[in-house]
């Protein structure tokens, strides 16, 4: 009877594994089609827009704001009385105070289980790995002609295309300086004090709030070349040693948000088909996911998957003894020391973060129990399907107890009473308003949300 038993698990555990195959492959070969779709109209609606400003006597605006305006970045927003826990922040200093805090907040991560957090060279298993620990002039070149020429400079003030301009003597140099910084697991403390505009979120119904305004940072442009040579070689290694999810879209070549929504508009038709089941998505939101990324955590994640020893060192150099400034209402604060996080605004932050948050994906991943997620960055998405929308909420608390114990170990927070809960069926005998009990907040389904800006 029980070798019974266990054969009927292992046939349907086959089962659950072949349909998350079938859906895959299916998105795989969906998504090549679609995404030339997609290049086409982009290139119409472009078309269409100038064929319109054109009928319009507009064309001339547009060619003026071209030769003016277009390499300038965009206007600062008025900040109005911001709202805090002790009260109103009403002036400059007050705002910045306040704004720190929220941006950049003390981070606490339960570290307990490594071993050794001195980083030495005896801690590094020997990694077989081989990643090229020079760069040259015609690689620094073609990472400044994909940069932006005028995008917003740092505290340097000097745009990438003044270093295009320059020619290939500029680019040798920062090819010669990066292989140096490198080899020596050096970057100069120049290039990590960046000045962070302060913007506005938009569609928020109002500013007043700290969490309606987010940091983008303006790092030195040559740093930044040599952040886009090391997160280059980042995303090589993770293609081609596989280290991290495939169920993780953002900041990855030949991915995009249409990818990640044509993936999970597949996942959700391959469990009506079988119309037992229904599904149900969970979208997770994180607190300030770039700014509370704990170094020494990050460090340990690139130790244990077996980077070259080189590439750890430089990255840890990048991250100790940063600052930065704060910019807004058209006045900057001082320099202030980060204790934490990657600059948002750095080439160099997403693939970093994507190994940070790697092991989150995996652990919401679990095809065999009717679980899957989908990452873009700092966004998850949570998919589950089964008999019944009680038991999709009920097994998405249990997975939430386990995403807490992931928060605690990496100084993470969520923000259940920013999460969104959906369900999906054909079939009208499913409980829709089935809700979901996550620390103490309980959160009921919608019948529309947004995910990845949709």
């Amino acid at each position: 009877m029980d070798q019974v038993v266990t054969n009927e698990r292992r046939a349907r555990r086959r089962w659950r594994n072949s349909r998350h195959d079938h859906y895959w492959d299916k998105w795989q070969e969906a998504s090549r089609a679609k995404q030339k779709i997609i290049a086409e109209a982009k290139r119409k609606q472009f078309r269409e827009a100038i064929a319109e400003a054109a009928e319009g006597n507009s064309i001339w605006r547009l060619a003026k704001w071209g030769r003016t305006k277009a390499q300038l970045p965009p206007e600062l927003p008025i900040m109005p009385t911001l709202t805090t826990s002790e009260g109103q922040a009403v002036t400059f200093q007050e705002k910045a105070e306040a704004l720190r805090g929220r941006f950049y907040p003390r981070v606490e991560a339960d570290l307990s289980d490594i071993h050794d957090t001195s980083f030495s060279l005896e801690s590094f298993p020997r990694s077989a790995m081989q990643v090229d620990k020079t760069t040259s002039r015609e690689e620094v070149e073609t990472v400044l002609k994909s940069s932006r020429p005028f995008k917003a400079p740092g505290r340097d003030g000097i745009p990438t295309g003044f270093l295009k301009a320059l020619g290939p003597r500029v680019a040798e140099a920062i090819a010669n300086l990066a292989s140096a910084c490198w080899k020596h697991s050096h970057y100069p403390q120049q290039f990590k004090e960046a000045r962070t505009i302060v913007l506005r979120k938009p569609r928020k119904p109002i500013y007043t709030d700290l969490g309606a305004w987010r940091p983008i940072a303006l790092i030195n442009t040559i740093g930044k070349v040599i952040e886009a040579l090391i997160a280059r070689r980042l995303s090589a290694i993770a293609k081609e040693y596989h280290l991290l999810p495939d169920i993780q879209m953002g900041g990855r070549k030949g991915r995009s948000t249409e990818t990640a929504l044509e993936l999970l508009t597949e996942q959700i038709h391959t469990i009506w088909t079988s119309k037992k089941h229904v599904a149900t998505l969970l979208s997770i939101d994180i607190s300030g996911a770039f700014d509370t990324v704990n170094h020494i955590r990050l460090l340990d994640i690139l130790r244990k998957k077996g980077l070259p020893t080189w590439i750890i060192l430089w990255v840890q150099a990048f991250l100790k003894n940063r600052s930065t400034s704060l910019v807004f209402q058209g006045q900057e604060t001082p320099l202030f020391q980060l204790e934490a996080g990657v600059p948002q605004g750095s080439p160099l932050s997403p693939i970093l973060f994507l190994y940070y948050n790697a092991s989150l994906l995996e652990l919401c991943n679990q095809p065999e129990r009717g679980l899957s997620s989908i990452g873009f960055a700092d966004d998850i998405n949570l998919l589950i399907y089964s008999p019944s929308t009680e038991a999709n909420c009920r097994k998405l608390e249990r997975v939430h107890k386990k995403l807490l114990t992931w928060a605690r170990h990496h100084g993470m927070k969520f923000a259940p009473k920013k999460y969104e809960l959906i369900h999906f069926s054909r079939c009208r005998r499913f409980n829709l308003r089935a809700g979901i009990r996550l620390e103490g907040e309980t959160k009921t389904p919608s019948p529309d949300i947004r995910i990845l800006g949709i």
